[in-house]
């Protein structure tokens, strides 16, 4: 089964869950697919889980912080096993599951995915690390001591998968440790995840926003302390934009913007340099100048408003 009809079958597992969702086709990055229906859900879909990095994660965490969403990696395999249903991996600190977990996680509720990790564990990477350093090991050494692949000595100790319990004891019989395994959550780091939006010294910051840069299919999200009540996007309080594209690609993603932000009830925006455009394809545009004319988030959002078709 390839990516686009993994891709159906989780636009299809949302539909059934009663999830309005968009699928960002056109402009892969940390999501794939966005959904809401009480709360907001983001999914990166990958045939293959070891394609996702941990630039992808560390930004879709912040994302999903910013939101309050939950976030999954959802596929089928990674380069050592299959994924089995009814357990939930880990992918750079993001749950991570197979179609059918993914489904089970909907129905039941995502705070119930955590009964679903039956038998894998989070290795302790640095106990591991320490103590084959500190017996003079190198990672071949080790993992022919342990009967284990000199690849899964090197995911363990950089954190990339989880460990399942044979594997944790025979490190442990070979290392001469008690317990390598260490404490984890389903969920990111929120405090991690926060520490990685954007807090320094730039426009939003002094408007009074939180704003966090994208590791695709958008540029950055901006969020304000309080939503409009009345317009057509009231009770929005986050921006969903692309900065300074040439027009071809801006009009190309303006498609990606209107979705999202229809499902995620945020006002969409371009930021520019400069243009005599009040839109592009419908999504409002925002320039350099103008931005450095407002003086808080309301006024920002108001100008938005009053650019959008």
């Amino acid at each position: 089964m390839d990516r686009q009809e993994l891709a159906r079958e989780v636009l299809g597992i949302l539909a059934d869950a009663g999830f309005d969702s968009y699928y960002c086709q056109s402009s892969p990055g940390c999501f794939d697919i966005a959904a809401s229906k009480s709360k907001v859900v983001l999914v990166k879909i990958l045939e293959n889980i070891d394609a996702f990095t941990s630039l992808q994660a560390q930004s879709l965490s912040s994302v999903a912080s910013m939101l309050g969403a939950s976030c999954f990696v959802v596929g089928y395999k990674s380069k050592e096993y299959s994924l089995s249903d009814g357990t939930v991996y880990m992918r750079h600190g993001i749950t991570t599951c197979s179609p059918g977990t993914f489904s089970q996680a909907l129905e039941k509720g995502v705070a119930q995915a955590k009964k679903f990790r039956r038998t894998m564990a989070v290795v302790d990477f640095e106990a591991l690390r320490s103590a084959r350093v500190e017996k003079g090991l190198s990672i071949e050494g080790l993992a022919a001591k342990a009967g284990v692949s000199p690849d899964t000595v090197y995911r363990y100790e950089h954190s990339l998968t989880l460990a399942s319990p044979q594997n944790i004891r025979r490190l442990e019989a070979a290392l001469g440790l008690e317990n390598l395994t260490a404490p984890t959550s389903i969920e990111p780091s929120r405090q991690a995840a926060q520490q990685r939006q954007s807090a320094g010294s730039n426009v939003f910051t002094f408007l009074g926003m939180l704003s966090v840069h994208v590791a695709g299919p958008v540029d950055m999200m901006c969020k304000v302390a309080s939503a409009p009540k009345r317009g057509p996007n009231a009770g929005a309080n986050t921006i969903i934009a692309e900065q300074d594209h040439d027009m071809r690609t801006l009009e190309r993603r303006a498609k990606t913007l209107a979705g999202l932000s229809k499902v995620m009830l945020s006002y969409p925006c371009f930021f520019v340099g400069s243009s005599a455009k009040q839109s592009i394809s419908g999504i409002p545009v925002v320039s350099r100048l103008e931005l450095g004319k407002i003086r808080n988030s309301q006024q920002l959002l108001e100008l938005i408003g009053s650019k959008t078709r």
